[in-house]
């Protein structure tokens, strides 16, 4: 008999475009067996099958451990799979597919999908009411690692992206503006401490979605013209040129570590800064083959007596010595 299948698999079944001894087994299996019409009874086994797998994902994102390395595990009952029987279950609901039924995708993968994306919804709002910006990044950072580890354990490697997709919309696109937003823990009391380690992990976190950075910047780009137009609304700071100056470099100095070091010195970044920061339309540079790195335009341009200001600065660095200026003030000068 098995002499006889081999024989029909190799001719007969590739010849008359039939399907293979083994192929035909796994197509009355889901069939007969897994997609069965429901009864009034028992239902349909495959909507069984789901449902338990995603009870006991939903138990594992709440705490609940399933051992992750048992051999041989069997089903005691249908209210508990080790992880090792998941991965068993998924992987055949794969195999499924023999005649292209996506079995895989469209009776497990998408409720799954569904159900991921109904947890982390509620999750994240949770996480928003219960922790600073700083902690919801790491928590969010975590979750979206179990969640890449859960597909190793015992998913199929095509619901990846599309798992990490789902949990990167709603624990992050859905959240950005208020992430950054945040009284007292957002981007702005992480700027104006200079939280560098803070930073680089919101940073990350919002590179990885559509329009994160976006938002970001403009969150930042608003941040320093509000400090540029403090310094230049200081009435005493600005009747002190020297200061004044000082001023604009200390706040050039803090944007340029802060993309430097945590950043990691991003050119749309550095870009957006520039753009607020630049000093081209204060000056006629008509004479200059090349324009000063880094200047604070709106900054700058704000405060009309800002070329007799520099003028002044560099007066008395000059008969100082020129050594710590800042280039972009220096370049001025010549």
């Amino acid at each position: 008999m098995s002499r006889s299948s081999i024989n029909q698999d190799r001719n007969f079944a590739p010849q008359n475009k039939l399907h293979s001894v083994v192929d035909l087994g796994v197509i009355l299996f889901r069939d007969i067996v897994i997609m069965r019409p429901p009864d009034k009874s028992t239902g349909k086994l495959m909507d069984r099958l789901c449902s338990v797998l995603l009870a006991n994902i939903n138990s594992e994102r709440q705490g609940e451990s399933i051992d992750r390395y048992t051999k041989n595990t069997r089903l005691v009952n249908l209210n508990y799979y080790s992880s090792s029987l998941v991965r068993n279950i998924t992987s055949m609901l794969v195999q499924l597919a023999v005649d292209l039924t996506p079995v895989y995708e469209v009776d497990f993968e998408r409720p799954f999908l569904a159900a991921t994306a109904e947890f982390y919804a509620r999750e994240s709002v949770m996480y928003l009411s219960d922790n600073d910006a700083a902690t919801y990044v790491k928590k969010a950072e975590k979750r979206l690692k179990e969640e890449d580890e859960r597909v190793d354990h015992y998913l199929d490697q095509s619901t990846r992206s599309k798992l990490i997709r789902t949990v990167e919309k709603e624990l992050i696109s859905t959240h950005v503006r208020k992430l950054l937003d945040m009284e007292n823990t957002g981007l702005i009391p992480m700027l104006e401490v200079e939280r560098f380690a803070e930073l680089t992990s919101f940073y990350r976190l919002l590179s990885r979605v559509e329009d994160g950075l976006k938002e970001m910047r403009a969150c930042l780009m608003a941040h320093i013209q509000k400090t540029g137009n403090n310094l230049n609304n200081d009435s005493e700071l600005v009747s002190d040129a020297p200061k004044w100056v000082q001023a604009v470099i200390d706040l050039k100095d803090k944007y340029d570590r802060i993309l430097t070091k945590a950043f990691e010195r991003d050119k749309a970044f550095q870009t957006s800064i520039n753009d607020v920061m630049s000093v081209t339309s204060c000056f006629n540079y008509s004479s200059i083959i090349f324009s000063p790195p880094q200047a604070f335009e709106k900054v700058v341009r704000q405060n009309t007596k800002s070329s007799e200001n520099l003028a002044l600065f560099l007066d008395n660095h000059l008969k100082q010595g020129i050594k710590g200026v800042c280039f972009f003030v220096f370049c001025f000068c010549f």
